[in-house]
Order: C-alpha cells, then sequence, then structure tokens
C-alpha cells in the first residue's frame, strides 16, 4: 500500500520537475536578467492596466473614438503552468475575457487555443520579447532582420524603466529608431498587445497609458522621452529621402500627418512604409 502512494506521488512529481527545466531554458537570456526584471518593473502585476483608444472610421460619417482597458486580473493553471488573466473592457460595456499570458524573465508567453480541421491545437506561445536575436517573423508584423538594439534607462513619475530603440543599423542617432519597447509595459503603440504591427486604418487600437495600483505609470508619449544619460536636448528633426503626399500618409496611431515625417514606421496608401 505505501509503494503504491509513493510511486502515484513520483508520477506527480515528475512532469513537474521536467517543466521546471524546460522553464529554466525559457527564462530569458540569463539567471542575472531574470532576477533583475523580476526585481522591478515586472509586466504581469495583477490590477495593472493598459488603456488604448479605439478609433473607428465608418465609410459614412465621422471617426468615432472610444476608450479601451486591459486590465489583468486572477490567474489560472494550465499544463502546471500559471499564468495571469487578461480582460478587455470597452467603453461602457463590462469586461470581456481576452487571453492568457505568463512571465519568464523578460519574455512573456500566451496560451493559444484553436481548431484546425477538426483537430484541437494548442501551444505556448512567444508574445512579448525584448532582445532582437529572437524576433521571429511568425509573430511580429512587419519583420525586420538583423536589428540593432540600443538599450538605455528613462524616468517616468519617479521610476525607472528600461528602454529598447531597435535599429536597422548600426547608429548613434536616436531618431533613425524603428520602434521602442520598454520593460514593464510593452511595446510603442502596442503595450500589452504583443509584436503584431500591422494594423487596419479603419479601425484599430493606440495605446494611450499603463496604470498600476491605480496610478499612472507610463504614457504613450514617453517611449521617446529623453533618456537618463541625455541632456535632454533632442536632436533637429533629420530631413527624409522619401517625399510622402500628407492626404495618403498616417503614423500607427491613426493621425494623419501634416508635414514631412521623421523616420519611423507609416502607412502609406494602406501599405506600411518604414521612413529613414
Amino acid at each position: 500500500m505505501k509503494k503504491m502512494f509513493f510511486i502515484q506521488i513520483l508520477a506527480l512529481l515528475v512532469p513537474c520537475i521536467q517543466m521546471m527545466g524546460q522553464e529554466g531554458v525559457q527564462a530569458g537570456w540569463n539567471g542575472a536578467e531574470m532576477s533583475s526584471n523580476n526585481a522591478t518593473n515586472k509586466m504581469l502585476v495583477d490590477g495593472k492596466q493598459w488603456v488604448y483608444s479605439h478609433h473607428v472610421y465608418p465609410m459614412f460619417g465621422d471617426e468615432v473614438v472610444t476608450k479601451v482597458t486591459y486590465t489583468l486580473s486572477g490567474d489560472t493553471l494550465i499544463k502546471y503552468k500559471h499564468y495571469k488573466k487578461l480582460y478587455c473592457q470597452e467603453e461602457d460595456e463590462a469586461p470581456v475575457y481576452s487571453r492568457a499570458l505568463r512571465e519568464s524573465g523578460k519574455t512573456i508567453y500566451c496560451y493559444m487555443e484553436w481548431y484546425d480541421y477538426g483537430h484541437r491545437k494548442e501551444e505556448d506561445r512567444c508574445y512579448i520579447i525584448f532582445n532582437p536575436i529572437l524576433f521571429s517573423p511568425s509573430f511580429m508584423e512587419p519583420y525586420f532582420e538583423d536589428l540593432v538594439d540600443r538599450v538605455d534607462e528613462l524616468t517616468v513619475n519617479g521610476r525607472t524603466f528600461t528602454r529598447h530603440r531597435y535599429y536597422e543599423n548600426e547608429t548613434d542617432e536616436w531618431w533613425q529608431a524603428i520602434f521602442a519597447g520598454v520593460e514593464g509595459v510593452g511595446f510603442e503603440h502596442n503595450g500589452i498587445l504583443g509584436m503584431d504591427f500591422s494594423m487596419s486604418m479603419s479601425n484599430f487600437l493606440s495605446f494611450e497609458a499603463c496604470y498600476e495600483d491605480g496610478e499612472c505609470i507610463f504614457t504613450a508619449g514617453d517611449f521617446q522621452k529623453p533618456g537618463n544619460d541625455s541632456d535632454g536636448v533632442e536632436a533637429p528633426l533629420h530631413p527624409s529621402p522619401l517625399t510622402l503626399h500628407p492626404q495618403r500618409c498616417f503614423d500607427l496611431q491613426g493621425r494623419r500627418l501634416t508635414g514631412q515625417p521623421k523616420p519611423g514606421i507609416y502607412i502609406v496608401d494602406g501599405k506600411k512604409q518604414v521612413v529613414r
């Protein structure tokens, strides 16, 4: 009887030990980075919120803008792994469950479940990661190869964040960055909504602010705030070699350009275009 009891306990422990081993491989770039990330600016904190503006351009009529809030509330256990539950709440509507996320070092994973020709599929998919070496075209659109990651720190509302600016080539000019990501907040324009930067010009969300414990800790404008090593003076606007028609050019937040754009990603005639 005792022998059978110990065999049953061992059977339960084996998958847990295997899971811990796999988690160590996925935990991040190294153990030091994982521990430092857990100490400050952890992404998945219960009650944390990301607020967005929801832009809808109907075929007839004026633009409609409403507020959408994503909130982490509670957790769940899926295949021996703990996930935080993310809820979406449209303005004046009840919250709706959106997805299950888990944090491992500097990486956020999302539990995905779908059906393919009647067969149930599931995957613990990499959802947000800051190391460009590990960027993948399978979850990042548009995809850029051989990005250079310039890391610095910035202080917002008395809190220090680690920022990543991504470039297509070696440069010391901050304004040539394609986009930015901030640990504990997410990516510019997207926030907690992953690394898919493709968008519809008639219906899209734009990140506005992130809240923790009811206080605003980061806003959309803070992604390009001067870093702690900066003298606070921004570089002059670099002339773009690409001439765009403002009537047909929008930024990733859906705002129509009124002049020549700074380097970055824009929507031109409904298509993504990089301005250097």
